[in-house]
């Protein structure tokens, strides 16, 4: 099962929302029940909306500029595709985002988990960054 990144224009939510839920092929906002725009290429499995949730959270508490969404967005997307250390930017980004903190301590050293949450992380932004379209 997947589940798809979207945002909704209504009400601004970010969340996952199960591919099966689609009536004709259009998916509604679990929030307020509104049509979503589905966030290209982020879908996700069930093993990752705990994280997914909490970082949407973490990302509503943070000190976002216009803009900022899709700047961050890609630069994890620049990070993710180099394969380079993900530590460094893991660590930067609980500036804007203090929440990160307690997700960045428990991944620690693991490249694999940190590489998680920024790709996470990334499709919380994209679909962020839809509400200045």
């Amino acid at each position: 099962m997947a589940l798809f990144t979207t945002f909704c224009k209504e009400c601004a939510g970010v969340a996952l929302v199960d591919e099966r839920l689609s009536e004709g092929g259009r998916l509604q906002c679990p929030a307020c029940g509104a049509h979503v725009a589905i966030v290209p290429g982020c879908s996700f499995t069930t093993d990752e909306q705990e994280l997914f949730n909490d970082l949407v959270q973490v990302t509503r508490e943070g000190a976002l500029q216009s803009g900022m969404p899709r700047q961050l967005a890609a630069e994890l997307a620049q990070t993710l595709r180099a394969g380079t250390d993900s530590g460094p930017l893991l660590e930067r980004l609980t500036m804007p985002f203090p929440g990160l903190l307690p997700i960045q301590t428990a991944v620690g050293r693991n490249e694999t988990a940190r590489r998680r949450v920024l790709r996470v992380l990334r499709a919380v932004l994209e679909a962020m960054s839809l509400q200045r379209e």
